[in-house]
């Protein structure tokens, strides 16, 4: 007979599997529109050089990433924020640009069906 497990002893990384998997079936298009937005709306806020309105976004982004378990591309929102407040826009323009390709990558890979 097999013992019930206990919740706590589940690995992190296994309940974040289980939400991403979740979050593709259930969620993607909604996910997919939101990041787009997401992206315009930093595209949009660079052209304008709007620092303020740009690390907000950042910052909004990267916990909604770090919620569904998009790690990477959360960890890539912390770069660009560190370095935006840090240095300015202007110099840490490769941080905004790697951070947006970051999340063309995650619009292409779960745009999929």
């Amino acid at each position: 007979m097999a013992s019930a497990r206990d919740p706590r002893e589940v690995p992190e990384t296994t309940i974040r599997s289980v939400v991403r998997n979740k979050l593709l079936t259930e969620d993607r298009c909604f996910f997919v529109e939101s990041i787009s937005r997401d992206l315009r709306s930093i595209e949009e806020f660079c052209r304008q050089h709007d620092e303020a309105a740009l690390l907000m976004r950042i910052h909004s982004l990267r916990g909604a990433l770090l919620v569904i378990g998009e790690d990477l591309a959360a960890d890539d929102c912390a770069m660009a924020e560190k370095y935006v407040h840090a240095q300015g826009l202007e110099e840490a323009w490769h941080h905004v640009e790697w951070l947006m390709q970051s999340l063309r990558r995650l619009v292409e890979l779960h745009g999929k069906d």
